[in-house]
């Protein structure tokens, strides 16, 4: 909502039932910016009018008026994606090509980026997926086992060193796809690598103790990920 829109809301919603003169005069905004509003809202499901003179305008139950309005608009947003998505999905894979041969490092910031791209590589993945992590995310370690389940159909090869404070029922578990060792200590960083020729980097931002953020760093220079990937050996080999 716009702050009028929110405004007017509110101020229905405290005084039961109110007229457009009445909102205008309680919130100090115009009449058209006020009727403009109101049409906003009642267009939305969230006010009721009523057809006298003036005519008066009061809210319906918020509880279910906002679920419903929330319920429309994911609706009208995957309706929008199975429309749109087909076409830049073409889009970007005409176009990755060239963009991975022109560009070696991609910066990107925040969790859902990192999700998006770690999926978007594990995917791709056809030889291996070596990892070294000294932490993981908020609901990292899920996404790791459901890509894990689809790597082993594709009989890839897994790698991991685990974090040090791993809980045992998730090394367990970690142990029925991947090669697994743990580091001896925290290690704020995190390394994979996919077939040899891709790294994703990912460094947390720490504060009060806890991870608030993460930046990702992508390489996709072979050259590079071969070096990166010789440090990678040595790291597997100290932690046996």
């Amino acid at each position: 909502m716009s702050e009028a829109e929110a405004k007017t809301y509110l101020h229905v919603l405290s005084c039961g039932k109110s007229t457009a003169g009445e909102l205008s005069k309680g919130l100090g905004y115009s009449r058209p910016k006020i009727y403009e509003a109101l049409d906003k809202l009642t267009s939305r499901g969230l006010l009721q009018i009523r057809y006298c003179r003036p005519r008066l305008y009061s809210a319906l139950d918020p509880g279910m008026a906002i679920e419903k309005y929330i319920n429309s608009k994911v609706t009208e947003m995957q309706n929008v994606s199975q429309k749109i998505t087909p076409h830049l999905d073409k889009l970007y894979s005409e176009k990755q090509g060239i963009v991975e041969e022109e560009t070696e490092v991609w910066i990107s910031k925040g969790a859902q980026s990192y999700f998006i791209k770690l999926r978007e590589l594990i995917e791709k993945a056809n030889k291996e997926v070596f990892i070294m992590t000294g932490f993981f995310l908020e609901n990292e370690f899920a996404t790791l086992i459901d890509a894990a389940k689809e790597l082993k159909k594709k009989d890839i090869s897994m790698r991991i060193i685990t974090p040090h404070d791993i809980q045992p029922s998730e090394k367990q578990e970690l142990m029925k796809y991947f090669d697994t060792r743990s580091f001896k200590m925290f290690v704020p960083i995190k390394d994979i690598y996919i077939d040899s020729s891709e790294l994703f980097i990912s460094i947390p931002t720490i504060h009060n103790g806890a991870i608030a953020n993460v930046t990702s760093i992508y390489i996709g220079n072979k050259t590079w990920v071969e070096s990166f990937k010789s440090f990678y050996d040595v790291i597997w080999k100290m932690n046996e």
